[in-house]
């Protein structure tokens, strides 16, 4: 057998995707057929995945070759051969959090600075940048199916607050309840009422912001 897997996403169909702690790996599972390995980039030393596995089956995750600063890449369906996602400017490790069905890859880069990054496909490959924010720290953690991406960014470097970006990079401030001094919007989804975000504040409060159309 495998050995223990770290969930990761999960589609609509039932597929997940995980990582090992324990070995460099990568998995998919569906309920025909268990959890199956995936190719890994050569010489890596590490790889996580998050939840990044959209509803066709392209999946994105981070690792790291020979111990350098992690990267992103991307795999067409679980079979496919990883392919390096553009690194955007600035040093530290770049984590890969979600992937919508468009292919639009969303996350952050970690280093002397943290600042939300998208990936968006431009035909032969994907075009990188920064998403806005107040120029102190942002992250990006989920894209919503319209492109709409939920995180956080701060004013000051320990106050993140739970932020949107619309579709066109238009930066959203979400407010929080009385009682919370900080937070931030890991999850966002489009339901038939409008936008659904869901997330955390700093009493560890669970947050749901709503934003009609």
């Amino acid at each position: 057998g495998y050995p223990a897997v770290t969930r990761g996403g999960l589609t609509e169909s039932g597929e997940i995707i995980g990582w090992s702690q324990h070995s460099v790996a990568l998995y998919w599972w569906s309920s025909a057929t268990g959890w199956l390995p995936m190719q890994v980039p050569t010489g890596a030393t590490r790889c996580q995945v998050n939840d990044a596995i959209n509803n066709l089956g392209a999946i994105a995750a981070r690792c790291s070759i020979a111990g350098n600063p992690s990267d992103g890449y991307y795999w067409q369906n679980r079979d496919a051969t990883p392919i390096l996602l553009p690194r955007p400017s600035g040093t530290g490790d770049v984590w890969v959090w979600d992937i919508n069905d468009a292919g639009v890859i969303v996350g952050y880069l970690y280093g002397k600075s943290v600042r939300a990054v998208k990936w968006t496909p431009n035909g032969s490959g994907y075009t990188v940048s920064f998403l806005p924010d107040l120029g102190v720290k942002s992250a990006a953690y989920s894209i919503a199916q319209d492109g709409t991406v939920s995180g956080e960014v701060n004013r000051r470097t320990n106050s993140p607050r739970p932020a949107l970006w619309s579709p066109t990079g238009d930066l959203i401030l979400l407010g929080l309840l009385s009682n919370g001094n900080w937070g931030e919007a890991m999850n966002v989804t489009v339901t038939s009422t409008g936008l659904v975000a869901v997330g955390t504040q700093s009493n560890q409060t669970a947050v749901r912001w709503v934003v009609g159309r």
